[in-house]
């Protein structure tokens, strides 16, 4: 079983509407610069296949959730506490050789590109499997084989 199991950390990137229009609405320099930040995201990730468009009260919930969840693992079952659910919640298991992923007894749909990895799919990349699923109550499990 993996010796690592966390939620990631990814890179957060946040614009304040009133920095476009308000304070510099004379010459949009705010504007202007988050549409070279979106070009040049889309240049380099033309897919989406390493960045997400989240609100600020979406970027909340989840780190909520990651703070708040515990887990417990007992051989290839992972047993979470989640009292903040969030949409396509990601576990990042590492230094194990997954063949399926079950959550409550569902299975996660395998992605076999990082494009296709989103929510009720799991993904294996560099050494570290991703699973991501929608929580439907506090408890959950997740069945790793």
């Amino acid at each position: 079983m993996p010796d690592c199991i966390d939620a990631g950390e990814p890179a957060v990137m946040i614009s304040h509407w009133q920095g476009f229009y308000g304070m510099h609405d004379d010459d949009r320099r705010g504007y202007n610069t988050f549409k070279t930040v979106v070009r040049r995201l889309k240049e380099r990730d033309p897919h989406s296949e390493k960045s997400r468009w989240r609100k600020c009260s979406e970027i909340t919930n989840y780190a909520c959730a990651a703070e708040l969840s515990t887990m417990s693992v007992d051989g290839s079952t992972i047993t979470l506490d989640l009292p903040v659910q969030v949409p396509e919640f990601t576990l990042r298991l590492t230094d194990t050789n997954v063949k399926g992923v079950r959550v409550n007894g569902k299975p996660l749909g395998q992605a076999s590109i990082r494009r296709d990895f989103r929510d009720g799919t799991w993904f294996t990349e560099n050494g570290a499997t991703y699973a991501a699923f929608t929580p439907t109550q506090q408890k959950t499990t997740v069945a790793v084989s």
